[in-house]
């Protein structure tokens, strides 16, 4: 009894500390403090360049959009406000396009091309194209074009072209060794030179471009001011014009322009790519979720989406081609074929060398994936639900869904998902009034069952179906269209 009294005492002491030492105000004022140190509370809102916007002015608007939501001080949307109205002061349109901007060489690649000119010699260079990652390299070179000029079949030298002079002396040439007299260049010839051959070796230093990831990092805390001035008379009277202003420049600018990059397949999929700069280090590839992620946060939140409609519209179809690709990519690859082979038969699957712990734990990871993409898409489009709105019957009509479409197969688990759908909303959302069945099954609830529990005939005719496919046709409604698919191919014959 004592030890439970001291563990008590001891509880409650630990309790009022933990209280003490989580003072919202006071931490307010330290951070407050803390802010102003840092150039006298500007951050790095005066940066011109897109990545020091994006990975250290981004953190400053995190900060007070955080402390505006734990505290409700309006001061911190102050901070916001004057921050983004300095930032969007900097924004210019240096390449031109009719949106603002701003963009950084830092994460650009340097590029060269090399080739042989007409030479009497038998001799080649590589690599034809280059691109350097490689930031001590990138620093060294130029941007200038350069000539490699054999004074004699064993002798050659280096002339930068762009400014006339020498930038080697005579160097013994021999047949595949590496040249580095280039500024930041790796070439390399091959085969016979013969006195008076020249090779040219043009180069290009990395090229400032926009990224949608920055224009993310910055758009997502000025939305959650947008969002609080829109919710709160009071501080739509103070802030209301600069929210208005935030939000058009963020839909203008950083939402309608990353459309130039957008790319549509034939099959309904798509995805957002980088910019076909040459100098980009990965031109023109499709980007990896987390760089345009960043920004579609920002249009999640539910005013902003409601103020701009076709944004909103536009978003959700990028989303779905997205998803499509994505899961099409997964599906077609050897990493689809073996995360099939382990839902079929582990033991074939482990013969033929598929690492069942790795490839059963992705395929948890996928699914995850893919449920938590369609909870915060499902969560958009409601805007409020609260535990009770996943329950098991839920999880079930997911499961049907899949089952009913047929595993394994994207079209399938479309078609379920749009079957399902149409008889819980639409056919089964009033039993009574099916036609035929509807006065039999309401004379069986009320003599069997009651009255209230006549909706769940609903839940019995989707075990029907599900029972019915998992009987008659295992491969789902995916299995039905690829038979008549097949019959039409060979049809008469």
């Amino acid at each position: 009894m004592n030890r439970l009294c001291l563990l008590t005492i001891l509880a409650l002491i630990g309790v009022t500390t933990v209280h003490a030492q989580l003072d919202k105000a006071k931490l307010a004022e330290e951070y407050k403090a803390w802010d102003l140190s840092k150039n006298g509370g500007l951050g790095a809102s005066e940066a011109t360049d897109s990545g020091t916007l994006g990975w250290s002015e981004s953190s400053y608007l995190r900060g007070y959009s955080n402390m505006w939501l734990a505290g409700g001080d309006t001061y911190w949307l102050a901070k916001i406000q004057d921050h983004f109205t300095r930032i969007m002061g900097s924004a210019t349109d240096p390449d031109g396009d009719g949106f603002l901007g701003w963009q950084t060489a830092t994460y650009s690649a340097a590029v060269y091309w090399c080739q042989p000119l007409l030479n009497r010699g038998t001799g080649t260079i590589d690599p034809p194209f280059f691109s350097e990652k490689n930031a001590k390299a990138i620093e060294q070179v130029t941007g200038h074009n350069y000539v490699i000029n054999f004074v004699d079949a064993a002798t050659y030298r280096v002339q930068d072209q762009s400014t006339r002079q020498w930038v080697s002396e005579a160097l013994t040439y021999k047949s595949g060794e590496v040249i580095t007299a280039v500024p930041g260049c790796k070439v390399r010839i091959s085969g016979e030179a013969r006195t008076g051959d020249r090779f040219m070796v043009r180069t290009l230093r990395p090229e400032p471009t926009e990224y949608a990831v920055h224009e993310g990092m910055l758009a997502y805390p000025v939305s959650v001011f947008i969002e609080a001035v829109a919710k709160d008379p009071k501080l739509r009277e103070q802030f209301g014009a600069s929210a208005d202003s935030f939000l058009q420049f963020i839909n203008l600018n950083f939402l309608q322009k990353h459309e130039q990059d957008w790319v549509e397949y034939e099959d309904g999929s798509g995805a957002w790519r980088f910019a076909d700069l040459i100098t980009d280090r990965f031109p023109n590839r499709i980007m990896p979720h987390n760089q345009y992620l960043a920004l579609a946060r920002t249009v999640r939140h539910y005013l902003m989406a409601r103020w701009l409609e076709t944004t909103r519209k536009q978003r959700e179809s990028r989303s779905k081609a997205v998803g499509y690709l994505s899961a099409e990519y997964l599906l077609g690859r050897q990493l689809g074929n073996a995360l099939l082979a382990t839902q079929l038969n582990d033991i074939a699957a482990k013969a033929m060398g598929v690492n069942l712990t790795i490839f059963k734990t992705l395929s948890f990871a996928v699914s995850a994936f893919y449920a938590g993409v369609a909870g915060g898409l499902y969560a958009f489009v409601v805007s409020f639900f609260d535990p009770f709105t996943f329950n098991l019957i839920l999880s079930i009509i997911f499961l049907v869904m899949v089952v009913v479409g047929g595993l394994g197969s994207i079209l399938g688990a479309v078609m379920g998902a749009a079957l399902i759908t149409y008889l819980q909303f639409d056919l089964l959302k009033n039993v009574e009034e099916l036609p035929y069945l509807g006065e039999f099954l309401v004379l069986i609830s009320r003599k069997w069952l009651t009255v209230i529990g006549l909706a769940n005939f609903g839940s019995i005719a989707l075990g029907l179906i599900m029972l019915g496919i998992v009987i008659f046709e295992p491969l789902g409604m995916f299995g039905i269209w690829i038979r008549i698919k097949k019959y039409w191919k060979t049809w008469p014959f």
